[in-house]
């Protein structure tokens, strides 16, 4: 089964389990069910009838039916459908009435009755079967909204948005270019000819994600334009701060955002755009040091003053920033006043400056239309693990808030404000090669955190791996939808469900995912882990199995084109013609030294990751024996992402052990006898890490969830490393010691 197929059936994998009786006390839904519905249609409450009917019959084999009079299941509007809920949890809240005679959901919003027969198909599943306890009980989203992306390349199939649905998700962000949407009157040079094209692009896919309860928030994005661009040949002064990431990059310039004739033309195609998706719910406003780019944006130097721009160096940052904020809000407001507004400062301190980190001043100067989204468990020091490491980029070693995100919800508070998070849900920088990281009580502790520091709403998932269904993501809807219940609770009530498992393996179960959770207090989170000089998608920790052993730095091993490549990162910022260039001359996506230990140094660093790796091996162990010698299909989809993280933290200290053995050849006085002992040592290690990556192998042929690297990525590094351990050591044991100690053989 490919990914695309596995997301199309996933939320309808539960099952009747056959041993299950109704307790004393509970409703029996019969297998020839009744279903009324009591609102008007809509392509909404049409998509949540349909929903609940395919579950039911799906999962747990009763067959709804249309009723009026007599309805064993009845869905009551008590008010208007209205438009979309746009954050207000009222539009969301549901009654949930449970009795003898039947089963009742009431709403005043049509998003409410879609949230109630998502709670109860989930109560039916957890259950397992059509048993419910009979009471009442009143529910609202404790966040509201709940963004997410999709998993890339997969269809936004009916299917796959009901998933997300399911799973908790109300709002998607939509990526999109400006000027790819623009016809200018102010800045013609701007307009796009195919803008109408991609306009109603836009549009379908906005009635598409209504359909089931997903607003569409736009992540509005202005990128630097090439330097000889016409925008800037018509008039010299709309070029501001000039942008380059790397040499080889054509010059390029954002546009001037002290230039009025620019914030002209933002004010006329941001609320052109708005007024052209009237249905989106807002938008999203990155303006930190990408996304939305301005002449204070990630400033390159050397220059004087806070910005490259001559127009924009002497004027400190925080002011004109929340001055492009609020005249971007006043725009999409006016094209709708329920429309909301995220500005999200990501990477501001490379303008606030360490004194301001958390951006205070630029809070101060936003208007009342701007609602603050920062990063919640970033930009704080890692005071665990020590060695000054800031923790970046939606981490999941710190459960938050950071300090930083603490100073914002403060200030926030102080000024009459909702705070909004970015967090994730599923996978860090770390472990987007994942579907999901296996640490459910750091998850659950991450939503649990946001509630209690007074989070109104989330954008849950970048651009690593969209929802997919996950155990953390139903961490993520019980912290929303049931926040009084227990993390062990819902865990233990998983293993039962999902695994089968008895009260004494269920209690095992999650006592081993506890172990797996504080394991990764160990984890040297950082960014040279997570690629080295690159930061993202490179080195052992991202290629696990796949990444090779160097011995020789001067040789690529015959190592195919999948090894060599650029980061995302790069193309995002490169022109096609920047990217084809860079990919003649791909650098290899392996590192060969141990600038991924910087700074803890490698002593450190293998103390920390050793420690990690075994308490993690300590929690699949207990799993593996919890689950039983062959355990059911979703047992073992669970195992294999556990054993993968295994391999790839496994991986991890032996590259880093085999990289520093082989640097002490040159690094310390070697003797001939320690030289034949450290060329043991990295024998030892290739062996090992030989080992270690075939057991990926089966995992890699049944899993289609799994990213960065393939079988055959794996196979190739196996044969490198065999080559190193079986050739490569042996002929410079051999030659080494004649040339050098005139020893031999």
């Amino acid at each position: 089964m490919n990914l695309a197929a596995l997301i199309k059936a996933e939320h309808f994998r539960y099952r009747r389990c056959a041993s299950e009786n109704p307790s004393p006390g509970e409703f029996i839904v019969p297998n020839q069910a009744g279903l009324a519905v009591d609102a008007p249609r809509t392509p909404l409450i049409d998509q949540a009838v349909a929903d609940l009917t395919t579950f039911c019959d799906t999962c747990l084999q009763v067959n709804l039916r249309p009723a009026t009079a007599k309805a064993d299941i009845r869905l009551r509007l008590t008010g208007g459908a209205g438009p979309g809920a746009v954050l207000d949890p009222a539009s969301e809240a549901f009654m949930l009435s449970i009795t003898s005679e039947g089963v009742l959901i009431e709403a005043v919003h049509e998003r409410g009755l879609l949230h109630g027969t998502h709670y109860l198909e989930r109560l039916m599943a957890d259950r397992g079967g059509p048993f419910l306890s009979c009471g009442q009980s009143k529910h609202a989203p404790v966040f509201i909204p709940r963004m997410t992306i999709a998993i890339g390349g997969i269809p936004l199939s009916d299917e796959y948005l009901s998933l997300m649905s399911h799973f908790g998700a109300n709002g998607m962000q939509l990526k999109v270019e400006l000027t790819q949407c623009s016809h200018s009157r102010i800045i013609p040079e701007l307009s796009d000819p195919n803008a109408e094209k991609n306009l109603a692009a836009l549009n379908k896919q906005v009635a598409h994600l209504l359909k089931h309860g997903i607003d569409a928030y736009f992540y509005v994005c202005v990128r630097p334009l090439p330097a000889d661009h016409p925008a800037f040949t018509a008039n010299p002064s709309r070029r501001g701060a000039p942008y380059r990431v790397f040499d080889d990059m054509a010059p390029q310039n954002v546009l001037c955002s002290a230039n009025e004739e620019v914030l002209s033309y933002y004010d006329e195609a941001v609320a052109d755009f708005f007024r052209a998706v009237p249905q989106a719910a807002g938008a999203v406003m990155l303006v930190g040091g990408e996304g939305f780019m301005h002449c204070y944006s990630r400033p390159f130097g050397p220059f004087e003053g806070y910005s490259s721009c001559p127009r924009c160096r002497d004027h400190e940052p925080a002011i004109p920033v929340a001055q492009l904020v609020n005249r971007f809000a006043a725009a999409v407001k006016r094209t709708g006043t329920h429309k909301a507004v995220f500005a999200w400062p990501y990477s501001a301190f490379t303008w606030s400056g360490n004194e301001d980190r958390a951006q205070l001043r630029w809070m101060e100067q936003l208007s009342d239309d701007v609602r603050v989204l920062s990063n919640f468990a970033t930009n704080s020091p890692d005071t665990r693990n020590g060695a000054g490491v800031y923790l970046y980029d939606y981490n999941i070693k710190s459960v938050g808030p950071s300090d930083v995100f603490r100073a914002q919800a403060a200030k926030a508070a102080g000024q009459g404000r909702r705070i909004y998070c970015k967090t994730e849900s599923n996978v860090t920088p770390d472990t987007y090669f994942l579907p999901y990281i296996p640490v459910h009580f750091r998850w659950h502790g991450r939503f649990r955190a946001m509630a209690q520091i007074g989070v109104a709403g989330y954008m849950g998932n970048w651009g690593f791996y969209g929802m997919n269904g996950s155990l953390p993501e139903e961490m993520q809807y019980h912290a929303n939808w049931s926040p009084d219940v227990k993390v062990e609770d819902l865990l233990y009530r998983a293993a039962q469900r999902d695994f089968g498992a008895a009260p004494d393996a269920a209690r095992q179960i999650v006592a081993a995912w506890r172990k797996l959770s504080d394991a990764w207090d160990d984890f040297p989170y950082s960014a040279m882990t997570n690629g080295e000089r690159e930061f993202y998608a490179r080195g052992p920790m991202h290629y696990g199995p796949a990444h090779p052993l160097i011995f020789n730095t001067q040789n690529r091993y015959k190592l195919p084109a999948k090894f060599f490549g650029i980061s995302g990162d790069l193309k995002d910022l490169a022109t096609p013609e920047e990217v084809a260039a860079l990919l003649k001359d791909a650098k290899p996506r392996y590192v060969s030294e141990l600038l991924l230990t910087l700074p803890y140094g490698v002593n450190r660093y293998l103390e920390l990751t050793s420690r990690c790796r075994q308490l993690w091996s300590e929690g699949l162990a207990s799993l593996k024996q919890a689950m039983g010698d062959q355990p059911p299909e979703r047992a073992r989809m669970e195992l294999d992402i556990c054993e993968l993280m295994d391999i790839h933290l496994t991986t991890l200290e032996h590259v880093v052990r085999f990289l520093a053995a082989r640097d002490r050849l040159g690094q310390t006085p070697v003797t001939i006898s320690a030289f034949r002992e450290i060329l043991d040592e990295l024998a030892v290690i290739l062996r090992s890490e030989i080992a270690n990556a075939e057991r990926s192998l089966p995992i890699l042929a049944r899993d289609c969830r799994l990213h960065a690297y393939d079988a055959d990525m794996v196979k190739e590094k196996l044969r490198q490393c065999r080559y190193v351990l079986e050739q490569e050591l042996p002929l410079f044991n051999v030659s080494v010691r004649f040339h050098v100690w005139n020893d031999f053989p």
